[in-house]
């Protein structure tokens, strides 16, 4: 008669062969991790074309900063949104190793946030009119580029929002200087280098906006 041995639980525990097999679980599970890559656990920018009704929706909201980027003063002087902070976008850019309106370096892109009034966790709707429409996007794209996260631009800008009877203010809002540290995003952006080795390659285009 064949006699079987009792499998004791405790001793394959302290077994060689117990040790090897939980080494191989954790190699499989660590694996896969290591690749991926160092970003996808930090949330993509949500950005928006807003109409003028989702301003108003929306002004009451205390964590909305609203940037009037236009250009000329004189123009948010004359009327613009409720609570709105003119900084014209060509402040965020000067000339730099003899090359024109080149952005500012991290440091003093997050001053002028700041002195706006805007922190790392505030709601940003930018807006500008005519001429200047691409600079809205523009600081859309430093909002993102600087780690702020919940982005807005106004359809239409300022005359949009006009035409469509909505509020116009000539007064200026009241903000302290907000705490903003840039969390820099490489992801958006590519390099002048970088653009060199992808042109002639298939399956990329460029556009001159």
């Amino acid at each position: 008669m064949m006699k079987t041995r009792k499998f004791s639980w405790a001793k394959f525990k302290n077994s060689k062969l117990f040790a090897l097999g939980v080494a191989i679980c954790a190699f499989l599970l660590i694996t896969p991790m290591l690749h991926l890559p160092a970003f996808s656990a930090t949330p993509s920018a949500k950005i928006q074309f807003v109409s003028p009704n989702w301003v108003v929706e929306n002004a009451k909201n205390p964590n909305l900063r609203i940037l009037d980027v236009r250009n000329l003063p004189l123009d948010y002087i004359d009327g613009h949104l409720p609570r709105a902070v003119n900084i014209a976008d060509t402040a965020f850019r000067g000339p730099r190793e003899g090359l024109p309106v080149q952005y500012w370096d991290n440091q003093r892109l997050g001053q002028i946030f700041a002195n706006s009034g805007v922190t790392n966790n505030s709601r940003v709707l930018v807006y500008s009119d005519g001429r200047d429409v691409l600079g809205a996007t523009m600081v859309a794209y430093l909002l993102e580029r600087s780690g702020v996260r919940d982005i807005a631009v106004l359809d239409g800008g300022y005359k949009g929002y006009e035409a469509a009877s909505q509020t116009i203010t000539k007064e200026f809002p009241q903000y302290k200087v907000a705490r903003f540290t840039v969390k820099d995003n490489p992801t958006v952006r590519v390099s002048l280098n970088e653009v060199k080795k992808l042109i002639g390659n298939k399956g990329v285009t460029f556009i001159d906006s």
